[in-house]
């Protein structure tokens, strides 16, 4: 039962490698974008119909010699010891044995090559993804920038209208300005004319005032002499109204002696 159970492990390696073999190559070859993709398919069909073969082949002289085994054993269990094995054919299926322990040997290490070769693979693969990615994002931020520098540019050719159209008011505006101008100059003429014409007034007007200026300082020295003899004649009429208020009293006195004169004449 052990020898069946072996027999179905080495069945089962041969198997695994004849069919995992062909697998590996062929995604090597697919995520390396390899142009030998469509040879190596063909060499890994070829691997697994030769290891289904070979599996066969062994498979069937692995058995035969198990077979025999057992069935010797089972004799000799049962009383029969004169039974012989054919050391022809168990020799021949040691050394498919001894052959297949060195093919996995050697698969083992190309196994090993191909696991490491997937690893470096799948490495590229993950740095290609990355890649890819950064690529993305830069075509989207270029993508973006683009329409930035579009948005801009719309912006821009906006503005350039809106300046044309400023400066086309600027322009009337100046227009208006030099007509505006051109009226403010002869204004400023008329101004001038104006202002000649006034100053000659006020220089007429300063020499009448300074005519006037004597002429109040003549009428001033006269009202002077006016406050003078005005002086004068309130001196006097004080004077005269002393005298005059002597006179009353005095004929007031004459009045009263000649009343008593006359009530002593009675």
């Amino acid at each position: 039962m052990k020898e069946n159970k072996f027999a179905v492990h080495i069945v089962f390696i041969i198997n695994l490698f004849s069919v995992v073999i062909p697998i590996t190559l062929i995604l090597v070859a697919y995520f390396t974008g390899s142009p030998l993709f469509s040879v190596l398919l063909i060499v890994s069909a070829v691997i697994i119909f030769a290891g289904t073969f070979f599996q066969y082949i062994i498979s069937r002289s692995i058995s035969k010699v198990f077979y025999l085994l057992a069935e010797a054993i089972k004799k000799a269990e049962n009383g029969d010891l004169k039974i012989k094995i054919n050391d022809r054919k168990i020799g021949q299926a040691v050394k498919i044995i001894s052959g297949i322990n060195s093919f996995i040997n050697t698969f083992n290490g190309v196994f090993s090559n191909v696991d490491r070769s997937t690893n470096e693979v799948k490495h590229l693969v993950n740095t290609v993804k990355s890649t890819s990615k950064e690529a993305s994002d830069i075509a989207n931020q270029i993508a973006a920038s683009a329409e930035l520098v579009s948005k801009g540019a719309s912006e821009q050719a906006e503005d350039a209208e809106k300046s044309a159209k400023v400066t086309s008011e600027l322009i009337e505006k100046f227009e208006e300005v030099a007509s505006s101008a051109e009226l403010m100059t002869q204004k400023a003429d008329l101004t001038k004319e104006m202002a000649e014409f006034g100053k000659a007034n006020i220089n007429d007007l300063l020499e009448k005032s300074h005519l006037t200026e004597i002429n109040m300082e003549d009428i001033n020295k006269k009202i002077s002499e006016l406050n003078e003899m005005a002086g004068n004649i309130s001196h006097i009429t004080a004077t005269i109204s002393g005298i005059a208020s002597q006179t009353t009293l005095l004929s007031l006195n004459a009045s009263i002696e000649a009343a008593r004169a006359g009530e002593m004449g009675r």
